[in-house]
């Protein structure tokens, strides 16, 4: 529990980049706490906070920082004809261009890239990553997991509708949008992803209930206590205010 207690400190706006996530979730992957309800909630919780991160880069314009999170894969390297070791693909470079010095000449590029090379994902995107896991799992219902899935497209939209202004970096997205026309504006807005922390820490308090609920029974059967109550949240895929969506039922976060 002391994982997430040192989370909910370290969870925020400045600290919320990549880097961070990434460095948590291989926190998490090293204690030694197997590969219980705990864990998996805390899993989620980071996964909360990666789509948060996500949908507030992409509702500033930090269209890159975004797709980063949800389609650039972490780590691409290249293998390459005659060399002994594979090359590190630059994360936001184009392969062509990354390796000009090796190509006998400039003519015939792509002929010589098919001929002589071939890529190997090492490490997915963030966000697609922890979505498999918690899938995976079969911890989560369905409607928690669309709540994530449904939050991910959301983030791509707003790439797409943001991208076609070729918005600059830092970028005054706020200012953009108040120049647009009424139903521009009404359009763009309600599109932005507008995310809160509102599962993340009502998943922290159901671990802190599950901490002070443990007994010594076994394992599995802290968990069954812990499925029985269900974990109930309001879904969070909503955008917050002033963009705010009807209310809607309560979305059971663990399977039955």
């Amino acid at each position: 529990m002391e994982f997430n207690a040192v989370l909910d400190r370290e969870a925020r706006p400045e600290n919320l980049n990549e880097g961070f996530l990434e460095r948590k979730l291989d926190e998490l992957d090293a204690l030694d706490v197997g590969g219980g309800a705990p864990y998996w909630l805390t899993l989620a919780r980071i996964t909360e906070l990666t789509l948060l991160c996500a949908g507030t880069y992409a509702d500033n314009g930090e269209l890159a920082a975004a797709g980063d999170l949800l389609v650039n894969p972490r780590l691409i390297v290249i293998h390459v004809r005659g060399l002994s070791e594979p090359l590190v693909k630059n994360r936001r470079g184009c392969v062509a261009s990354q390796l000009r010095h090796l190509m006998p000449t400039a003519a015939g590029a792509l002929e010589w890239l098919k001929g002589n090379t071939w890529v190997e994902i090492r490490k997915e995107p963030l966000l697609p990553h922890l979505y498999q896991r918690l899938e995976r799992s079969g911890l989560f219902s369905s409607c928690y997991l669309e709540s994530v899935d449904q939050r991910m497209k959301r983030v791509a939209d707003v790439i797409a509708i943001l991208g076609v202004w070729h918005l600059f970096a830092g970028h005054d997205v706020g200012a953009r949008l108040r120049s647009l026309p009424g139903r521009e504006w009404d359009f763009v807005g309600e599109k932005l992803c507008r995310f809160g922390l509102t599962l993340f820490v009502a998943l922290g308090e159901e671990l802190r209930i599950f901490g002070r609920d443990r007994t010594e029974n076994s394992r599995s059967n802290s968990e069954s206590a812990l499925r029985e109550r269900a974990v109930r949240f309001r879904d969070a895929s909503r955008p917050a205010p002033p963009f705010a969506w009807p209310d809607s039922p309560e979305m059971t976060v663990l399977r039955r």
